[in-house]
C-alpha cells in the first residue's frame, strides 16, 4: 500500500505549537511566566510594602474620593473637513471602549449596545452618561476617509481640568466599501449598524479604531477606508448579527448582508436557596450567550459572549438577549457570589421570543485586586484586561471591565479551582502568569499584578512613505525558553506615517553578552515598496533605526471564470517557488496576506512587492480554499474528490522594473443545489436552516497555503487501528460552510453561487437546533440545480452517572468529544449528568474529579438516547530521575510533557508546556507527576533552550499505570545533543513508531484477521505490561531507506551500535530525527524481520538530493 505522506512540514512540530499559542493569544491574552534573567529592576531595593500599598489602594476605593472611579460624564465634539473646517453633517461617530466588550446597556437587564450618535447640522455630537476608561473614537461620512482617535480618556464629572471635547477633521478621498442590507425575504432593512474594523495586527482592542455607518430606508450603506484587510459586523436589535472579512486595495468593494431574524430569550437570574424551595432574584449578574453560531464547538467555558454584549440583571434580576440565531442558545450568568455551574440551554426558532427562562446561580467567589507597574506597587496602569485561566476544565473568565484608573479589576462568579491570572495593556507587554489564586471558600481580594513595559524600536522607513512595519521571528531561536518573547515580537506591528517615521512595541527586551538578540524588522507599502533591516535588540528602547524600502514587482491582472465573468472577492497569490532561508514562522494575525491581492469588482488584481524569479500562483476563495482552474488554463489537479488538490501557475518575474500581466482563468461559481427538507413523516419543514460546506479534506487545504511543495510517495506499514471517537474535519465547521439559506412555506430550498467543479456536504437543522440531517457530496448542477431530498431526525443525546466505590461523585467536569464537543461542570449530589442534541456516531467521554479519572467511549444511533454510569479511577502518579545517556549527569530543568490514552490531563499536556505551568525536572534530575490517570501513556521530556524546529525530544518514555498506582519509572536516559544546522540536515527517508507487539506496524499487505501471526519473540514476563519497541512504520519510495532495504514493521534493535532497550524506545527514536542526522551520514542499523536479524546502513541524503542518488547497501545479514 502507497500513499501520500501528509505529515512531511519540517516544522510541523513548531507549527502546532504556534497554533496553540495563537488561539491562546486571541482568547487567554498569551504570555508565558518568565524564567529567564533576573531584571535590572531587581537591583533595585523594594521599599514599598505589597501588602501595605494593596491596604491602602482599598482604603481609597472606599471612600468618598473613590467614588468617582466609576461615575459617568458627558463628552462631544465637531466633526469637520480637514481642508476647510466647514462641520460635516450626518457622520456616523463611534464611541468605542478599547478592550473586548461592546458599548453600554441602554437600562439594566439589556444588552449593551455600541456608543453611536449622528452629527448635526454644524458637525457637532454629544455623548451622554460615557462611564470613565480609554476609548476608541472614530466618524465616517460618505466621500471621506475616515477620522480616527485612539488618545481619547473619559474621566468622572469631579475630574478637574479633564479633556471633555474630542474633535475629528476628516480627508477627502479612499476606496468604497458598500452593499445593501436585507432580510431573508429580499426586503431592505433600515437603521442597521455596520461596524468596520482594520483586520491585521492582535490588539486586543487596543489600537485598531473600529468605523461605523448605518443603512438607509434601502438598506444601502457606504463607508470610504483606506486600503487593507477589514473585519464586518452587522448589528440590529431584530436580526442576527452577521460577520465578515474583505479587503480593499485601490478599488471599490461590495459587501452585501442578507439577515436573518433573530431570537430573544428573557428570563431571570435566581439564586438557589439552601433548605428552601425558591431562590432570591439576583441584581448585578452579568448574562453571556453562545448561540449556533459556534457550529458546535463546545469544551471552552467562558464569560464572553459570542458577540461581545454585556447584558447586566436589574434589580429583579430580570435580563433579556436579543439577535440569537435560531437553535440551542446556551446561557450563563456570574454575579458577585454566584455562577451558573454549567450553561442553560434553550431552544430557540426563528426570529422566536422566548420567556420565562430561569437561571439558577450556586456559590461561586470573586476575585479582584490591582495592576501596577513592575515593582511600583504604589502605582496603577488604567484600561488593562485581567483574565483568570485554567487548563483543565478550559475556562477564560475575564474582569467585568478594562482597570480603572487606580489599577483596580475584579472577575465575578469565579468555581473553585486554581486559575492563573494573566493580564494585557496597552503600552505594556503581556503576562499570562501574573498570579496565581487558588479558590476555595472565600473570595481573593489581594491579587497584585505587574506589568513590564518593555522596550521600543523607534526610526523611519526611506524613502518616506506610509508601511506597514513588523518583527520576523527567527526560527533558529524558537525555543520553550523564549516562545512567550517570540510570540510578543511576532504580535507587534506599527504603521510608518506619511513622513516614514514609526515606533514599534512594546517588546520583550533582550539581553547578554551578545549585545542582545537579533531580529529582522520588516517594512512593505501598499505600493509595493519593501525593506527590511538586521537589528539586535537590548534592554532599553532602540532609538534612530532607518529601513531601506525598494520597489517590487508587479503582477497584475484579471481573474475571470471559463465564460468570460469577473471574479471579484477573490485572492490570487504569488509566491517564490524556492524561498530562502529555513523557512520563517508566519505570524500575520489577520492582516493582509505577503504576496497577494484581492480582485476588485472587475476582477482586476495587483500584486506587490514581488522579488524576481520563479513563482507559484493559484487563486483563493474568501475561505482561503484553491480555485479549481478553467479546462486549459492551469495543470491538472492531483488526486480526486475532497483530496483533490490544484496545482499552481508557474510564473518567471524577470526584473521588478515592467509589470507583468497574467490574466487567470478559474471555474465558474454558478452551480446550484435545491431540494426540500422534511421531517421523518415526509411532511415539508419551513423555516430549517440548509448549509453547503466543500467537500475538501484538510490535507487539500493546507496544499493551498504552500503551493508546489513536492509531496513524498510513501510505504505504510499496517497498524491496527483503535477504536475512536467520530472527530469531524475543521473544514466542515462553520466558518467554511457557505452562507446559510432558509426552508420556505413547503420546505424548499435553492443554494446558489456554487463551485461547479467539486462536491458539497450538505446539513439541514430543524426544530429549534432538535432535529438534523445531512448528505455528503453532492455535485451543483449548472442552469438547473441538483435536487436533493432532507430527512430530518430527531437528535439523539446521552444521560450518566459518576460514580466512586459505589457512591455518586458530586462534583467534577465531564467532558464529550465527537462530532461535536462540549464540557461541562456538575454540582449535583445524584452524581447524574446529561448531554442532548447529539449527531449520531462514536462519542468519547472523560470525567475528571479531585478523586480521579474516568474514560469511556460510546455509540449513538439515529434518534437514540444512552445512558452510561462511570466508575471514578483513582489518580496515580509518576516519578523518575532524567539523565544523560553520555555522561550519566542529570538533566535539570527539563519540560516534561504527558499525553495518555484517557484523555484526561490535568494541566500536564500541551498548554502546560507552553505557559510554563506543566512538570519539570529538579536539580538532581528527578521529577514527579501527580493525578495521572490510569492506563497508557507518554511522557516527553523537552530541553526549555533547545530549537523547536528541530522536533527532536530529550528524552521519550512510554509508561503503563494501575489506578492508584505510584509508579517508579526508575532512571531515564536522555540524549541532549545538539541539533544538525539545517542547511546541514540529512534525511532517512523512513519514520518510527515506538508500540508494544500486539500494536506494532506490519509489512505492507499483511492481512491482520489472519490467525497464523508469528509469536512475540520477546514476550512480557507474567504480570507485567508489555514491553514497548521502536518499529519502522513507513518509508520513503526511493528514499536512502528503502534503498538499503528497510521495509515497514521491521523492528530496530540497535542504532550505531546502541541498544534500543538499554536507551529506551521512545528516547531511541530521537536519534533518528532529522534534526540529528547530517547530509551524508551513514546510520547503523540493526534490524528484526521474519525472527531475522540484519544489519543495514542507511546514508543519509541533502534535502534537495534526488532520488536514487545516495549510496545505500545492506552490509550484511546474520541468522
Amino acid at each position: 500500500m502507497t500513499e501520500r505522506n501528509s505529515s512531511t512540514m519540517k516544522w510541523a512540530v513548531i507549527g502546532g505549537i504556534v497554533l496553540a499559542v495563537v488561539i491562546a493569544a486571541a482568547l487567554l491574552w498569551k504570555q508565558r511566566g518568565s524564567e529567564g534573567p533576573e531584571d535590572a529592576d531587581e537591583e533595585v531595593a523594594q521599599t514599598v510594602d505589597p501588602a501595605e500599598a494593596l491596604r491602602r489602594k482599598r482604603a481609597l476605593r472606599s471612600s468618598a474620593d473613590g467614588l468617582d472611579f466609576e461615575a459617568p460624564a458627558s463628552i462631544g465634539g465637531r466633526v469637520t473637513r480637514a481642508d476647510d473646517g466647514e462641520g460635516i453633517e450626518g457622520a456616523v461617530v463611534l464611541l468605542s471602549r478599547k478592550g473586548v466588550f461592546r458599548g453600554q446597556a441602554p437600562e439594566a437587564g439589556e444588552p449593551s449596545q455600541p456608543l453611536m450618535v449622528v452629527t448635526d447640522a454644524n458637525g457637532g455630537w454629544q455623548l451622554d452618561a460615557v462611564l470613565p476608561g480609554r476609548y476608541l473614537l472614530s466618524a465616517t461620512a460618505d466621500g471621506f476617509l475616515p477620522g480616527q482617535r485612539a488618545d481619547v480618556q473619559v474621566f468622572g464629572p469631579k475630574a478637574k481640568d479633564a479633556a471633555r471635547t474630542f474633535d475629528l477633521a476628516l480627508r477627502a478621498g479612499g476606496n468604497p466599501i458598500s452593499g445593501t442590507i436585507s432580510d431573508i425575504d429580499g426586503g431592505p432593512i433600515e437603521g442597521v449598524l455596520v461596524q468596520i474594523q482594520e483586520a491585521g495586527g492582535a490588539n486586543f482592542g487596543f489600537r485598531q479604531v473600529p468605523l461605523a455607518v448605518i443603512s438607509d430606508e434601502e438598506g444601502r450603506y457606504s463607508v470610504s477606508v483606506a486600503n487593507g484587510r477589514y473585519a464586518m459586523s452587522t448589528l440590529h436589535a431584530d436580526y442576527v448579527g452577521d460577520v465578515r472579512l474583505t479587503e480593499v486595495l485601490d478599488a471599490a468593494r461590495t459587501e452585501d448582508f442578507r439577515l436573518v431574524p433573530g431570537g430573544t430569550i428573557e428570563g431571570v437570574v435566581l439564586a438557589r436557596a439552601e433548605g428552601a424551595e425558591g431562590g432570591k432574584p439576583v441584581a448585578g449578574a452579568r448574562v453571556t450567550f453562545a448561540d449556533s453560531r459556534m457550529g458546535g464547538m463546545g469544551g471552552f467555558t467562558t464569560n464572553i459572549s459570542l458577540d461581545g454584549s454585556v447584558v447586566v440583571t436589574d434589580d429583579a434580576g430580570r435580563f433579556r438577549l436579543r439577535g440569537l440565531r435560531s437553535g440551542v442558545v446556551k446561557i450563563s450568568a456570574a454575579a458577585a457570589g454566584y455562577a451558573t455551574t454549567s450553561p442553560v440551554e434553550v431552544a430557540v426558532g426563528i426570529g422566536e421570543p422566548v420567556s420565562g427562562v430561569e437561571l439558577w446561580v450556586d456559590r461561586a467567589y470573586t476575585l479582584s485586586g490591582f495592576v501596577v507597574p513592575d515593582g511600583d506597587p504604589e502605582g496603577a496602569i488604567e484600561g488593562v484586561l485581567v483574565g483568570a485561566w485554567q487548563l483543565q476544565p478550559p475556562a477564560l473568565l475575564v474582569a467585568t471591565a478594562p482597570t480603572s484608573s487606580d489599577g483596580y479589576f475584579e472577575i465575578l462568579g469565579v468555581p473553585t479551582g486554581t486559575f492563573q491570572v494573566g493580564a494585557v495593556g496597552e503600552e505594556n507587554l503581556l503576562t499570562l502568569t501574573g498570579a496565581t489564586a487558588v479558590v476555595q471558600d472565600s473570595d481573593i481580594t489581594d491579587l497584585l499584578i505587574e506589568l513590564d513595559t518593555g522596550v521600543r524600536i523607534r526610526g523611519r522607513v526611506e524613502p518616506p512613505r506610509q508601511a506597514r512595519i513588523a518583527l520576523r521571528p527567527n526560527p533558529e531561536e524558537a525555543s520553550l525558553g523564549n516562545l512567550g518573547g517570540m510570540m510578543a515580537d511576532g504580535m507587534a506591528w506599527a504603521i510608518a506615517d506619511e513622513n516614514g517615521e514609526f515606533e514599534l512595541g512594546p517588546l520583550t527586551p533582550g539581553g547578554g553578552l551578545s549585545g542582545g538578540r537579533p531580529l529582522t524588522l520588516t517594512a512593505e507599502s501598499d505600493d509595493g515598496y519593501k525593506g527590511e533591516l538586521e537589528v539586535k535588540l537590548g534592554g532599553e528602547d532602540l532609538e534612530g533605526v532607518t529601513v531601506a524600502m525598494e520597489k517590487g514587482a508587479t503582477v497584475a491582472g484579471t481573474v475571470l471564470d471559463s465564460t468570460g465573468a469577473p471574479q471579484a472577492g477573490v485572492t490570487v497569490s504569488v509566491t517564490p517557488a524556492d524561498p530562502e532561508g529555513p523557512g520563517d514562522i508566519q505570524m500575520n494575525f489577520g492582516g493582509p496576506e505577503t504576496g497577494a491581492a484581492p480582485t476588485g469588482e472587475d476582477g482586476r488584481y495587483s500584486v506587490r512587492g514581488l522579488d524576481p524569479g520563479k513563482h507559484l500562483v493559484i487563486v483563493k476563495d474568501s475561505k482561503g480554499r484553491a480555485m479549481s482552474w478553467a479546462p486549459g488554463a492551469g495543470p491538472e489537479p492531483k488526486g480526486s474528490g475532497e483530496d483533490e488538490e490544484v496545482q499552481p501557475l508557474e510564473l518567471n518575474i524577470e526584473d521588478t522594473v515592467n509589470d507583468t500581466f497574467l490574466e487567470l482563468r478559474v471555474s465558474p461559481r454558478d452551480g446550484l443545489i435545491e431540494g426540500q427538507v422534511v421531517d421523518a413523516d415526509g411532511v415539508p419543514v419551513p423555516d430549517a436552516f440548509v448549509t453547503a460546506a466543500l467537500d475538501v479534506s484538510s490535507d487539500a487545504f493546507m496544499a493551498a497555503m504552500r503551493p508546489g511543495q513536492e509531496e513524498t510517495e510513501t510505504v505504510e506499514g499496517v497498524t491496527p487501528e483503535k477504536e475512536r471517537a467520530d472527530r469531524r474535519d475543521w473544514t466542515q465547521s462553520a466558518y467554511f460552510a457557505e452562507p446559510p439559506v432558509l426552508t420556505d412555506e413547503n420546505g424548499f430550498f435553492v443554494i446558489t453561487e456554487l463551485r461547479r467543479d467539486r462536491a458539497y456536504n450538505l446539513v439541514a437543522e430543524g426544530e429549534r437546533g432538535g432535529a438534523r440531517a445531512t448528505q455528503d457530496g453532492v455535485s451543483p448542477g449548472v442552469g438547473v440545480g441538483t435536487r436533493v431530498t432532507l430527512t430530518l431526525e430527531t437528535l439523539g443525546g446521552l444521560d450518566g452517572k459518576v460514580l466512586a466505590k459505589g457512591k455518586a461523585v458530586p462534583k467534577y467536569t465531564v467532558a464529550l468529544s465527537g462530532s461535536v464537543s462540549r464540557t461541562t461542570r456538575v454540582n449535583d449530589p445524584s452524581g447524574e449528568f446529561s448531554f442532548d442534541r447529539l449527531d449520531p456516531g462514536k462519542y468519547e467521554i472523560v470525567v475528571t474529579a479531585d478523586g480521579g479519572s474516568a474514560t469511556t467511549l460510546v455509540e449513538l444511533g439515529e434518534s437514540s438516547r444512552e445512558r452510561v454510569e462511570l466508575q471514578l479511577d483513582a489518580w496515580g502518579s509518576l516519578e523518575g530521575e532524567l539523565i544523560n545517556a553520555a555522561d550519566g549527569e542529570a538533566l535539570r530543568g527539563m519540560a516534561v510533557l504527558m499525553t495518555t490514552e484517557s484523555n484526561a490531563s490535568r494541566g500536564q499536556g500541551g498548554m502546560g508546556l507552553l505557559t510554563g505551568q506543566g512538570p519539570k525536572t529538579g536539580y538532581d534530575g528527578r521529577f514527579v507527576i501527580d493525578e495521572v490517570p490510569p492506563g497508557k501513556g507518554t511522557l516527553t521530556f523537552m530541553d526549555p533552550d533547545i530549537d523547536l524546529g528541530s522536533a527532536a525530544a530529550v528524552a521519550v518514555v512510554d509508561f503503563e499505570l494501575e489506578p492508584g498506582e505510584t509508579l517508579d519509572l526508575g532512571t531515564v536516559k536522555g540524549t541532549q545533543t545538539e541539533s544538525v544546522p539545517r542547511d546541514e540536515r540529512g534525511d532517512l527517508g523512513m519514520r518510527v513508531t515506538t508500540a508494544t507487539w500486539d500494536e506494532r506496524p506490519r509489512p505492507p499487505g499483511t492481512d491482520l484477521e489472519a490467525s497464523d501471526e508469528e509469536p512475540d519473540p520477546e514476550p512480557a514476563e507474567p504480570g507485567k505490561p508489555a514491553p514497548v519497541r521502536l518499529w519502522v512504520r513507513s518509508i520513503d519510495v526511493g528514499g536512502a531507506a528503502e534503498d538499503a532495504g528497510v521495509v515497514p514493521g521491521d523492528e530496530v534493535l540497535t542504532i550505531d551500535g546502541e541498544s534500543v532497550a538499554s536507551l529506551g524506545a521512545g528516547t531511541a527514536a530521537q536519534k533518528l530525527s532529522n534534526s540529528r542526522v547530517r547530509a551524508g551520514q551513514s546510520v547503523r542499523l540493526e534490524l528484526r524481520r521474519d525472527g531475522e536479524r540484519l544489519d543495514l546502513s542507511v546514508k543519509a541524503r541533502a534535502k534537495d538530493e534526488k532520488k536514487g542518488a545516495a549510496e545505500a547497501a545492506p552490509e550484511g545479514e546474520q541468522g
